[in-house]
């Protein structure tokens, strides 16, 4: 619209200025011909005025030396460079320029038609007319050539032909009628031009606001839309139940998010010393399994480090010098303490200012991927403090119950075993008693370090309470158990303690073995089965394992046990 507006101003002023220069044209021609005219009149009036046709010139051509000096003004006349007079048939009787007394043009004519003579005028340069390098440079070059009747009362007498100089009055017309032109071109220009050119601004505003608007609600859409996206994330992460499953979360939402970029998550160990690489995005490759803190920019100055940006910048050394694309590091904070790095590179064949622009929504991402990282760690503690015995760190005995639960659900639906080891530390009271709790303390922790490195994936080593300890086994059949047993008595056998300046005495337990589903199809049936083989170790003599099959479990009285080391089942 802006455009056709600006055209349609053009083809209006041109149409104007050609109107002008028109009216401008003839106005001047016209004011030059009324002068002209008006010069020759009043040479031709002093020429009848000082020759009267009784001198006789009209009719003989003969000057006398009076009529000489007379005419001699005509000859000198700035305003009039040529005079001549002719008689009615056609003769020239005078001519004011002695060096050029022939007829040409327009004159020629005269002797062909007098009686057809009126007021004729022509214009042009001098040089054309006259000819002549004398001609030309003792007269103007602009003149205008007026033919005019010479009659008396009697009767036509002949025609005057006057070259009048124009070129001062074209001059002075010319500027006339440009201060003229100037004066209307202004006018104009107020009356249309510029009312037009305040309606084109005010359009172009109106235009503008009209985009900007537009862009706004483009905006304020895609902010709306990010929003969502972060609400959605926050309640996805918020529901997750472990680290594992909120790093799958992350990665499926930011690769949405934050097209622009290819992402790796790192978390601090929990020695702080390292940060593990726990999750990535776009391109896996640049995911390390650890860097260290201060190869990271971002965790050296504890803010968000932007490389590529500045017209100075380092690279972190996490990142290396190779094929460098500029990124982000954002550290991940909560809680006043810094628990991991966002690492975002721009993604290959994405343009700089889309990579940048990136930047606000990948900040959010990451005050929301803190606060998530925080509240599971958060929850994983209390649900481990729950879970665990506070001074051995293994599970406590309702973890215990739970996941006995579900190994023997898993194993029925899998018509598979899973077997019970009951320990019990042998005369554990005497360490209290004889050396003090605090030696009784590291005797539990010291058998709990042995249970824990003898347990592996889904099997779980337990301190349900006191100097008692379980081992949940997994898929596991009578005669591993037995074997397991073994190990599990001769590693506790094998623990030395140094108290103060001496070693405590060495460390037996005793091991009831309980296998179901032949021992128990529920928890409390598999512990209490377990358990009285545990009693039977005990009465038997202690430090050996004992298998639920080779006791009776419904009299006081137990079959012949083996012997330490002896764990074949009794037929």
């Amino acid at each position: 619209m802006l455009s056709f507006v600006r055209v349609l101003s053009a083809v209006v002023l041109a149409g104007l200025c050609y109107l002008g220069y028109a009216l401008y044209d003839r106005q001047v021609a016209w004011t030059v011909e009324r002068k002209a005219v008006v010069s020759a009149q009043a040479w031709l009036d002093y020429f009848a005025t000082t020759i009267p046709e009784a001198s006789g010139v009209v009719a003989s051509g003969a000057f006398s030396d009076q009529d000489q000096q007379l005419l001699e003004p005509i000859r000198g006349a700035l305003d009039v460079f040529h005079f001549k007079f002719f008689a009615p048939d056609g003769s020239l009787r005078f001519a004011s320029d002695a060096e050029d007394p022939d007829v040409s043009g327009s004159d020629g004519a005269l002797r062909h038609n007098p009686s057809a003579v009126g007021v004729v005028l022509e214009t042009g340069q001098v040089e054309t007319r006259l000819g002549g390098a004398a001609a030309s440079a003792r007269w103007p070059n602009q003149f205008a050539a007026v033919y005019l009747p010479y009659e008396i009362e009697t009767g036509h007498r002949g025609v005057v032909s006057v070259y009048v100089d124009t070129t001062a009055k074209v001059a002075t017309t010319e500027a006339s009628f440009r201060t003229f032109a100037l004066i209307v071109t202004g006018l104009i220009a107020v009356i249309f031009l510029i009312p037009t050119a305040f309606w084109a601004v005010a359009w172009r505003d109106s235009r503008r606001q009209q985009q900007d608007l537009k862009q706004s609600a483009v905006d304020q859409a895609k902010l709306t839309e990010e929003v969502r996206l972060i609400g959605d994330l926050n309640e996805w992460l918020q529901a997750s139940r472990s680290q594992a499953e909120l790093f799958e979360m992350v990665v499926g939402f930011l690769t949405r998010l934050l097209p622009a970029c290819d992402g790796q998550i790192y978390i601090y160990a929990n020695s702080r010393d390292v940060l593990d690489g726990v999750a990535s995005w776009g391109n896996d490759s640049l995911l390390h399994d650890h860097i260290h803190p201060e190869d990271c920019w971002a965790l050296r100055r504890g803010r968000t480090y932007s490389y590529g940006e500045a017209e100075i910048g380092f690279p972190c050394a996490h990142v290396g010098h190779d094929g460098l694309r500029p990124y982000f590091c954002m550290p991940l904070l909560a809680h006043g303490e810094t628990i991991g790095l966002l690492h975002l590179a721009q993604r290959e064949g994405v343009a700089d200012s889309t990579f940048r622009a990136s930047r606000r929504l990948a900040q959010l991402c990451a005050e929301q991927i803190s606060m998530a990282i925080a509240n599971v760690r958060m929850r994983d503690e209390l649900q481990d403090q729950s879970i665990r015995d506070a001074l051995t760190g293994l599970f406590n005995r309702r973890h215990l119950t739970d996941a006995l639960r579900r190994n023997m659900a898993r194993a029925a639906s899998r018509d598979q075993t899973v077997a019970l080891l009951s320990i019990d530390v042998d005369h554990f009271k005497k360490f209290n008693d004889n050396y003090g709790h605090d030696a009784g303390d590291m005797v539990l922790r010291a058998v709990g370090e042995v249970l824990d490195q003898c347990t592996d994936g889904d099997e779980l080593a337990c301190r349900p309470g006191g100097e008692e300890f379980m081992i949940v086994l997994p898929d596991c059949g009578t005669a591993e158990a037995l074997h397991r047993a073994e190990v599990v008595r001769e590693r506790i056998q094998a623990i030395s303690i140094r108290y103060g300046e001496k070693n405590l005495p060495s460390i037996t337990a005793s091991i009831g073995i309980a296998v179901s589903p032949d021992h128990g199809t529920i928890p409390q049936d598999l512990m209490r089965t377990a358990d009285e083989a545990l009693y039977a170790a005990k009465a038997y003599g202690r430090n050996r394992a004992v298998l639920a099959t080779l006791i009776e479990l419904d009299g006081n009285d137990t079959a012949a046990l083996p012997p330490v080391g002896k764990l074949e089942a009794a037929e």
